[in-house]
């Protein structure tokens, strides 16, 4: 049976993937964009009581951050789900081959969860056209909903600014166990052939001489 955390865990992640993928359909998105992006999301999931992301976010100079958010960022790019490109004017994710195909093969639980990724598109469609410091400046001017008469730029640094729902919830993201299983399945593999590549290509690459070394 797979835990409350796995399970909270697994759907932040593949939610995570999902909104970079919709949301660079529309405009390209960097880190900070990702965290007002997932922030907004969530929090039209909490006002109608719906578990879907389980983050928890502070205020810091660039408006809701998550610690979660970030990690899951980095577990995307480790399992090379996501890549980061950099261009002259800015940074930003795509996803890679492996990513897509994830989201492909998977695609019934994103279909059974509907409800959510339809709150994610909604949010992409409003926000993600815009800069990332246009898009700081919009939420910057919104309450903070831990603290609905201040705004979040009022908001101290370091304070809380929303936090996972708790209690019931009237819909909840649904990651059966046998699709858990598959997915880390999907991974280990991924993680085995990139080791191997990387074997073969120590084994091929070129070996210098001591005039090349020095």
């Amino acid at each position: 049976m797979m835990s409350i955390g796995h399970e909270i865990e697994l759907t932040n992640r593949l939610m995570l993937l999902w909104l970079i993928n919709d949301a660079s359909k529309r405009r390209s998105v960097g880190v900070t964009k990702v965290h007002k992006l997932t922030y907004l999301s969530q929090y039209e999931m909490i006002k109608q009581q719906e578990k879907g992301f389980s983050y928890e976010f502070i205020k810091l100079p660039m408006g809701p951050f998550s610690d979660g958010v970030k990690n899951d960022i980095n577990w995307l790019k480790i399992y090379d789900l996501v890549t980061y490109h950099r261009n002259l004017n800015n940074k930003y994710f795509k996803l890679s081959k492996f990513g897509l195909k994830i989201l492909s093969d998977f695609q019934e639980i994103f279909t059974r969860n509907e409800a959510f990724t339809k709150k994610i598109s909604d949010i992409n469609h409003n926000y993600a056209g815009y800069t990332a410091q246009h898009l700081v400046d919009i939420v910057h001017k919104q309450p903070n909903p831990c603290c609905p008469s201040i705004t979040i730029d009022d908001t101290a640094q370091q304070e809380p600014i929303l936090k996972p729902l708790t209690g019931n919830a009237k819909q909840e993201f649904v990651i059966t166990p046998e699709e858990a299983e598959t997915l880390e399945i999907y991974l280990d593999a991924e993680s085995y052939e990139s080791a191997i590549e990387a074997c073969k290509s120590a084994q091929t690459k070129h070996l210098l001489s001591l005039h090349e070394v020095f």
